[in-house]
């Protein structure tokens, strides 16, 4: 599902704590105009809703083309 203001995200780590209790942890780089607050409520909904991850850890950043078009650990993975 899309989140309205985040243009990319890297360093995404998810595990499990228990059996039933996952964590996040994930940097979600925005546009500068986005609301941070009211992204960082709505992405912490939507993992404990659709994804079931009770711990999140989430740093939000703007985006800075020219460092992450060029930067290892935020292009998309491949093969």
């Amino acid at each position: 599902q899309h989140l309205n203001g985040v243009i990319t995200l890297h360093n995404l780590h998810v595990w499990s704590l228990t059996i039933d209790k996952n964590a996040l942890a994930v940097h979600l780089a925005i546009d500068p105009t986005t609301n941070e607050q009211e992204l960082l409520k709505e992405a912490n909904r939507l993992l404990k809703r659709k994804y079931k991850i009770s711990h999140c850890t989430i740093q939000i950043e703007y985006y800075q083309r020219s460092i992450m078009e060029n930067c290892k650990k935020c292009r998309t993975p491949t093969k």
